[in-house]
This record gives C-alpha cells, sequence and structure tokens, in this order.
C-alpha cells in the first residue's frame, strides 16, 4: 500500500498522468489474469523515467503470474496470401489452411509418415497443437479395436493439398506430420476413448440408430508438438458461445469419397447454407415423411446439388465467413458421421454450442 501512495505522489510530482491511477503488473481481464496491458477499451499508461505501468481505477489488478488460458489466435481464419474464391469442385491452395488430414496407419508400430498411412477422415485446426473433429470419425482412425492406440494408429497431417503426393514448396515440404497425445471426446458423448469403432458398429447393426453416435459428437485432438504457421497452415476462428444457428451460407471442404466411390486427391469444396434443428427436422418431415429428431447439438446443411458429406469428409469443417469479425473464416461446425452417408443434406456438429467445453478442455492440458 505504501508503494502505491508513493507512486501516486510521484505520478502527481512529474505530472504526466492524474493521480487516480493503480498500478498492473497483471491484469485481471475477462475473468483471469493476463500479462502485458489493461482491458479492453481502458486507458493503459507508461513512464520510462519512473518505469511502471497504470490502469485507471476500477478494474482489478493481479499479482503472480497471469492465467494461461486457450483462446481465439491473433491469426485466426484468415486465408493463405494467394487464396481465392473457388468456383469449381477442386478448392484452391491455402484457402483452407485450417483443414486437417486423419491418417491411419497401415500397420502397428510404423514410423509416423505419409508414405506409411492413408487419409480417413478430417479435422480442424484451432490451436497450434489442438484439432476439432468428429469422435466416430476419428474412432475409425485410430481405435477400431482394442488392440490399437490413437497413438500408434493415427497420425494428423497439417498443410495438405494433394494427399496423393509429397508436396514442396520453395524446397520445403509443405506438410506437417503430427503424431498424438491426446484425445478428448465432450462428455455427453455416449462413448468415451477407450471405447472402439467397432462397438459403434455392432451397437449399429443391432438398432439400426445413429444418433448415438452422433449426438454430442465433439472430438478434441491434442498434438505432441506444436505446428508452424505459414499459408498453408493457419488456425480457423472459433465462434462466440451458445450463438443460436441462423441460416447462412458457408463451405465445407476435403478429400471424402465422392460418387465415384473413390477418394479425391485435392482438397474439395462445396457451398451450402446451414440451418437450426428445428428447421432441419421440418425439411426432413416435408421432404421423406419423417418425424425423427435431429440428434442433440446438430443442425444440417444443404444446398440445390444435394451435396453431401462421406468417408474421408468426416470430421471436417462447416466454415462461414463472420461478417462481425472483419469477414475471418469461422468454424460453425463439424461434419458428422452417418452410416451409410448417402442423403441430401450434410449432417453438422453444432459448434457454437460446445465452444465453452473446447476451450476449457484446451486450458486443462496447458
Amino acid at each position: 500500500m505504501a508503494a502505491i501512495k508513493l507512486l501516486t505522489l510521484a505520478l502527481a510530482v512529474h505530472g504526466t498522468f492524474a493521480v487516480d491511477f493503480t498500478v498492473c503488473g497483471f491484469v485481471y481481464r475477462d475473468g483471469v489474469c493476463r500479462e502485458g496491458g489493461c482491458p479492453s477499451g481502458t486507458v493503459q499508461q507508461s513512464d520510462t523515467f519512473f518505469n511502471y505501468a497504470a490502469c485507471q481505477t476500477g478494474f482489478k489488478c493481479c499479482t503472480g503470474t497471469p492465467t494461461a488460458t486457450c483462446e481465439n489466435e491473433g491469426n485466426c481464419g484468415v486465408w493463405g496470401a494467394t487464396a481465392r474464391l473457388a468456383f469449381s469442385k477442386d478448392d484452391k491452395p491455402k484457402q483452407a489452411p485450417w483443414q486437417a488430414s486423419l491418417r491411419r496407419m497401415n500397420g502397428q508400430n510404423l514410423p509416423k509418415t505419409l508414405a506409411n498411412s492413408l487419409h480417413n477422415a478430417g479435422g480442424v485446426l484451432i490451436q497450434k497443437n489442438w484439432v476439432l473433429s468428429d469422435c466416430a470419425a476419428v474412432m475409425s482412425v485410430g481405435r477400431r479395436d482394442t488392440d490399437e492406440t490413437y497413438q500408434d494408429r493415427m497420425i494428423v497431417v497439417l498443410g495438405d493439398y494433394n494427399i496423393s503426393i509429397p508436396e514442396v514448396y520453395n524446397n520445403v515440404p509443405q506438410e506437417q506430420v503430427r503424431q498424438v497425445k491426446n484425445v478428448y471426446f465432450h462428455p455427453s458423448f455416449k462413448y468415451n476413448t477407450t471405447s472402439t469403432f467397432n462397438d459403434v458398429l455392432v451397437d449399429y447393426s443391432n438398432t439400426n440408430a445413429q444418433e448415438p453416435f452422433q449426438a454430442n459428437a465433439f472430438c478434441m485432438i491434442e498434438l505432441t508438438e506444436p505446428v508452424e504457421y505459414n499459408d498453408w497452415v493457419r488456425p480457423i476462428c472459433l465462434p462466440k458461445p451458445d450463438i443460436c444457428s441462423e441460416s447462412q451460407s458457408c463451405r465445407v471442404t476435403g478429400w471424402g469419397i465422392t460418387e465415384d466411390e473413390t477418394l479425391k486427391d485435392v482438397l474439395q469444396v462445396a457451398y451450402l447454407t446451414s440451418f437450426s434443428k428445428p428447421a432441419c427436422e421440418a425439411i426432413d418431415y416435408y421432404s421423406t415423411g419423417n418425424n425423427a429428431s435431429l440428434p442433440s447439438n446438430t443442425k444440417c446443411a444443404q444446398n440445390v446439388a444435394s451435396t453431401y458429406a462421406c468417408v474421408g469428409d468426416f470430421g471436417g469443417p462447416f466454415a462461414c465467413d463472420d461478417s462481425a469479425n472483419n469477414y475471418r473464416t469461422t468454424l460453425q461446425g463439424v461434419m458428422t458421421t452417418r452410416i451409410p452417408c448417402q442423403g441430401s443434406t450434410t449432417l453438422v456438429s453444432d459448434v457454437p454450442l460446445v465452444v465453452n467445453w473446447v476451450w476449457q478442455t484446451c486450458t486443462n492440458a496447458l
């Protein structure tokens, strides 16, 4: 307290600022302690002669080490420098730098390389060492049976565009291959990380019900080491939590199986309009006569071409440009596994409804 009074007196004598200031080494903002700066919209002042930083009175200052938290990064949702809108089925390089390829190793205990693996599902980069995906899709890649582990049977590749060949740009490999440290399922998902994809298939064959592996099917993949950001690899932005779904035109990307029953080598893109859960249920009723309810925390998307996601796409992004955030690309959903993958709509897990869980899971692992 004496130090505060001394500084207040010094401020008055020095004549740089008003006396109504409090010393802040660490600042309390958005519910946590942060280093370097006052709360948004307030004034931070500094003085090299007295070597201090000050914030206006009324904002709580913190002492000690600031709390580390996960949040959107400054370069999130920004396309690569040469990206352009795609008007064909082939996406353009660098247009989806957050797109991840989840690849299954061709055998156990193999070196974790592109040559020893095959693309099986999609994912979305949200932090340097975190990818968000669909639970069933992740299980189909890394844990089909009890003798498999995600750490041994799955790798995550960022910066890929053509999955059939190694890609080099300016003599530098474009792809960044990362191993899996941990996998986290949403607590309301029916299965846990010790479950297998075979469990899912057995349950489905017995009940013909897809809701158990579609509801709350959010999976966080923690990488063993962070990726390096460049024009080919950047995170997507996450939306504000609990935002009500609105009809909007967004794009999906992936290498999934198309009408010719093969995976595409080059990343594909399609533009779809999203609808809220009640609207999707109404669309389904009037188009098929079914009176079924969509799984919890999902919505749907469609276009006039009846584009839908399939194997290899599941877990990939449903990405929209956010007009409230300088049109940065924001993740509004991840494509949800469907067996079989036919249909006139794409089922999407609704990311805004679980943003708090996503950030908390990431923060807890710091």
